[in-house]
């Protein structure tokens, strides 16, 4: 065996339950990640689902609000001859 293969066992530990140690060890980083990688599917698939929409500011009918205030004006009074 070569010396670069060789694992440290960890002190009173056999080898199986060192190997098997290391195996749950990997599991459980290998299982963390799934989860992260379904969290990040999964809000990816919302995305797709309700796609963001444009956030409309409401515009204001300028023309509406120029003819509602000229109804509120007075009516101008035309010049008319003083009488003497």
């Amino acid at each position: 065996m070569d010396e670069e293969n060789v694992r440290e066992v960890p002190r009173g530990l056999t080898l199986d339950q060192a190997q098997f140690l290391r195996f749950q060890q990997r599991q459980d980083e290998l299982s963390a990640q799934l989860d992260q990688l379904t969290q990040v599917v999964e809000r990816m698939a919302l995305v797709r689902a309700f796609p963001p929409r444009a956030h409309r500011v409401p515009r204001r009918n300028v023309q509406v609000e120029d003819e509602a205030d000229r109804e509120d004006e007075l009516p101008k009074e035309e010049e008319q001859p003083v009488p003497r």
